[in-house]
Order: C-alpha cells, then structure tokens, then sequence
C-alpha cells in the first residue's frame, strides 16, 4: 500500500525503543547494538539525524533500560519504560506515557537500519489508521531470510484502540504463562496481524494498512545479521 506522504510538514512524536535485553547481542564489539557502527556513524544517531533533517517539528524520545549508559544526544530525551513482567519491556506499549498528546506517534525500532529512501517512506506518511512499515518475507536484498517489523505510525485518534488490542495480547501472556516466551518473541507481528483481523500464526499474511520496505533496511537482532548485512552494504547508500 502507498501511503499518503504530505506529512512531512506536520509535527511528529518520535520513539525508538531501545531497551530490549539484547542477549542474541552480547554486547558485541564491546557496544549496545542501537550504537554498532554503520556507515562511521552509531546507528541510534544516524536514525534520529534522519528524522529530524525530514521532520520539521518533531520530539524525539528513547526508552533505556536503567543499566543503559548512553551518550547525550541533541534533541533526544532517554527515559525509561515501566516494565512487563511477561515481556520486560514490551516495544509499542512500553512507551504509552511519551505518545504525542496531539498528533501523530511514530515507533522505530532501535535495532533497524534505515535506508534513506525508508526514512522519506515512514517520514512522510500520514495515514488515518495505525500504519505498518516492514518486510513480509525473505528480503531480495540483503538475504535476510525472513520477516521483519521496522516500525509504525498513528495518530492520536488511535491511540487508545492500540492501547486496547496490546493489553489484551498482554493479558493472554499472563493467562498462559507456559507460552509467554514464544509469543514475546513474535508479539510485535501477533499484534499487528490482531489489528489487521489476520491469523496471528500466519506468516506472511499482510493487510492494507502496511508499506513494503525491501531494500538495505535490516533489523540486527544478532552479531550474524549485522555482519551478514554489512557483507551486503559495502558503500554508503545514496
């Protein structure tokens, strides 16, 4: 789906969850992995330098974990999210309290590249519904071999029907303790394939609401997916 994309002029409320446990990360090459290199340049800076060379009014917030020491960033405000004890910290509802109290709230995952090309994408949209960006499948690209969420956007009219449908994934966890683990794992996909109406156990199952990213844009849940990437990104993206 192409989303309409005159946004660009508007205001925005932007979030990068980045308080995750990252134990896949491991601490590797001595740095969280929102702050891995890419391109001479940590990655958190490079996705918040992009969004507010494109957003003409925006606020930027990061949710850390409180053993999280990270360097002072320019219009970046890091605070931190009140925990799930299901999931620890749950990536959309974990921020809730930072949401724009007027407009429109965008959520990029802390671990995602973005292409500059990705960037205008999410920059600019400005749908009426709460609108997906990712992959459905195996990317052409990088190689990646499977799906992957890199964020979403929302206006303050939906705030509350999102609200709705995560606290009632978040109950199920509490409900069903014995499968809390596996669904965390997938809990960013279940909840957006409950919004879409979609079978939550369907991979590649996409409904309207959902633009297709398949370029250089990858998540680094790992040490492999970050050097499988940077094996396939050898100069910097125009």
């Amino acid at each position: 789906m192409v989303v309409d994309q005159s946004g660009t002029t508007g205001t925005m409320r932007l979030i990068i969850p980045c308080a995750g446990k990252q134990e896949r990360w491991n601490k590797y090459l001595g740095v969280y992995k929102q702050m891995v290199p890419v391109f001479d340049e940590p990655l958190l800076q490079r996705t918040v330098r992009q969004f507010q060379e494109r957003v003409p009014e925006i606020s930027i917030h990061v949710p850390i974990r409180p053993d999280m020491k990270m360097p002072d960033i320019p219009g970046v405000e890091f605070f931190q999210p009140y925990a799930n004890r299901m999931c620890e910290y749950d990536k959309v509802l974990s921020s809730r309290p930072h949401w724009s109290e007027h407009g429109r709230t965008t959520i990029v995952f802390g671990d995602v590249f973005l292409t500059d090309e990705a960037a205008d994408i999410i920059a600019g949209a400005s749908p009426s519904n709460i609108h997906w960006f990712g992959r459905s499948g195996p990317s052409k690209v990088t190689g990646c071999g499977w799906e992957e969420l890199f964020g979403l956007t929302f206006q303050l009219t939906q705030q509350q029907r999102l609200e709705r449908v995560a606290e009632q994934i978040r109950a199920h966890c509490r409900k069903f303790p014995k499968k809390a683990t596996r669904l965390c794992l997938r809990k960013a996909w279940i909840l957006y394939r409950r919004l879409e109406g979609l079978r939550p156990r369907h991979p590649g199952a996409i409904g309207d609401n959902f633009t297709e990213i398949d370029d250089r844009t990858e998540d680094f849940d790992s040490p492999e997916d970050y050097e499988a990437w940077k094996a396939t990104s050898t100069s910097q993206p125009g």
